[in-house]
This record gives C-alpha cells, sequence and structure tokens, in this order.
C-alpha cells in the first residue's frame, strides 16, 4: 500500500513505474512505430484491446502512450510487443532480449 501511494503521489521515479519507454523510444528514433502499430492492430491477443482503447480511452490495467500499448504488472507499466512485431528477422520479443543480453556484457538480464 506504501509503494503505491509513493506512485500516485509522484515520489518514485518515473523509470520505475514506467520502466519500459526507453524501448518504446528506441523503436520510435528506428522509424518503426508505425509498423509496431499495425502489428498491434493484427495480434489476436491484444489487437481488439487496442482498438478499444484507442476509441475509448485507458483501461484499468491497460493505456496507450504515444501509440504503444501498456499494461500495468506488478507495480509499473510494461511495454506489450504483439508476436508479429519483427526486428532485423526475428521476433522483436527475441531481438530485444538479445540486445539486452549484448548490452549487458553478457551477464544476466
Amino acid at each position: 500500500m506504501v509503494e503505491q501511494v509513493k506512485k500516485v503521489e509522484g515520489i518514485v521515479g518515473w523509470n520505475e513505474i514506467w520502466p519500459d519507454l526507453e524501448v518504446a523510444k528506441w523503436v520510435q528514433e528506428k522509424g518503426r512505430k508505425e509498423e509496431y502499430i499495425e502489428a498491434m492492430e493484427k495480434d489476436k491477443s491484444y489487437s481488439r484491446i487496442y482498438k478499444d482503447i484507442e476509441k475509448e480511452g485507458k483501461m484499468s490495467e491497460m493505456q496507450i502512450k504515444h501509440g504503444f500499448l501498456y499494461g500495468y504488472k506488478r507495480g509499473g507499466w510494461k511495454l506489450i510487443i504483439p508476436d508479429n512485431f519483427n526486428i532485423k528477422g526475428m521476433s522483436a520479443k527475441e531481438f530485444l532480449l538479445y540486445e539486452a543480453h549484448n548490452n549487458t556484457g553478457h551477464r544476466e538480464l
């Protein structure tokens, strides 16, 4: 409860509540945002939710921020990556894990 109050009051840093904003920023900087949106609109698990939120606004545990869909989980907003979104010939999820692994010097994620 205390942690939730801290978040509501803005006591916790944005990166603790929105840790995946950097990933969304990277996708946007690489010019892939439109591809993300197209993939999200076709995704079998999230397309209806994405379109509903676009029309009606945020749901209690999901929202769109700058075109990217986030779900609230474990005290923070997590970027939802559609299954059919690919980067450099592999699924975006696979590619981003690969890049994170390389960027941490092959340490644990």
